[in-house]
């Protein structure tokens, strides 16, 4: 879900009370179901939804991708539950690029 929240822009301090009330972010949308992410169905928002540690995984990968690590000492001194956020979040990505690109 924060995968989601990311790739359409969400932004809560962006949102209007309109648009929140839209995209459920306090309490659940008045539309039924509406996110629809890879077969899961939610009606409140993405960004409501996901915890703070996906949300730094996510500010983590732009300098992931770039080579930049936490530890700065390569591979090796990386915790495994931090790559395997970084192989989720680029398989995730990888996929919503593909369905966007149709």
């Amino acid at each position: 879900m924060a995968v989601m929240a990311v790739t359409e822009g969400l932004d809560c301090r962006n949102c209007s009370e309109t648009q929140q009330q839209d995209r459920g972010c306090k309490v659940d949308s008045l539309i039924p179901g509406r996110w629809q992410i890879n077969g899961y169905s939610s009606n409140r928002c993405p960004v409501a939804i996901s915890t703070n540690q996906s949300m730094r995984y996510l500010e983590s990968y732009g300098l992931f991708e770039s080579g930049v690590l936490p530890r700065g000492g390569g591979w090796i001194l990386e915790t495994k539950k931090f790559i395997d956020a970084m192989k989720i979040i680029k398989k995730e990505l990888q996929q919503w690029q593909k369905m966007n690109s149709k």
